[in-house]
């Protein structure tokens, strides 16, 4: 009797399994959204100081996300194995990847990358102010919008000049939604958060726990005369936080806008 509950259990759980990655499929096949995930993977060293990119990866499939802004992501350095990281973690997920290293490092780089299920029509990236070390801001350009992608210096003088810095990029942007994620170093209650308010409407929520106890990571929108309608042509119907306090010292946040 023991042993025919134990399959029945393990029956159940390889279904729910399955349920999971065939929810994950199905909106991977849907065309009328995107779901979008910021993720800072500490270069894939979890809080168990394990070095483990393939559970970096399984929590990416798992939520089914369609654009992934990533931060501190290595790229060829010693102390990664002389790996790509994102390269690695395409590979590992079936999406590309786009790479926007912010300084040398330990034989190769370190920065930010993008990981997408659809393939950029353009990208560039634009330096950003950082004391402590160099930031950058990566542009990407998709058919139906636009990504910024970024990872904000400690010091909140190099913050508060990133954020105009990062609101002349959107303004470029003409006939498309400007999506901006990442890991900003600064709470919701801060003078940098304030001012990206002004510009951006934050999707994802500020209460909730991303990383030592605070909010610091944020997906947004550029906001223009159009997004501030109400019945604007872009919204987001869901946002989550993802509860895996093993993989990185953040937890990674994703939003589901549809058209």
């Amino acid at each position: 009797m023991m042993k025919k509950t134990l399959i029945c259990l393990l029956a159940a759980g390889c279904l729910s399994q399955l349920d999971g990655l065939q929810a994950a499929l199905s909106h991977r096949i849907s065309e009328d959204g995107v779901r979008i995930m910021s993720y800072n993977i500490r270069n894939g060293n979890g809080m168990d100081n394990r070095h483990d990119v393939g559970r970096v990866a399984a929590c990416i499939t798992e939520s089914g996300a369609d654009l992934v802004a990533l931060q501190e992501v290595d790229s060829l350095t010693h102390r990664s194995g002389d790996t790509y990281i994102a390269g690695q973690l395409a590979d590992l997920t079936g999406l590309h990847a786009t790479y926007a290293p912010a300084i040398d490092f330990d034989g190769g780089k370190y920065g930010i990358a993008l990981l997408s299920r659809e393939k950029p029509l353009s990208f560039y990236q634009v330096p950003l102010p950082g004391r402590e070390e160099k930031r950058t801001l990566m542009v990407v350009e998709f058919k139906d919008y636009v990504i910024l992608n970024t990872h904000f210096s400690l010091t909140e003088a190099d913050q508060l000049a990133s954020v105009d810095i990062l609101v002349r990029e959107a303004r470029k942007v003409t006939g498309k939604p400007v999506f901006l994620a990442g890991d900003f170093n600064s709470t919701p209650d801060t003078a940098v958060q304030k001012q990206l308010s002004r510009y951006f409407e934050c999707l994802t929520s500020p209460d909730w726990v991303t990383c030592n106890g605070t909010c610091i990571d944020f997906i947004f929108r550029y906001r223009t005369k159009e997004t501030d309608k109400k019945n604007t042509s872009v919204r987001c119907v869901e946002r989550r936080l993802v509860p895996d306090d093993i993989s990185s010292d953040h937890r990674p946040v994703w939003v589901d806008m549809k058209y």
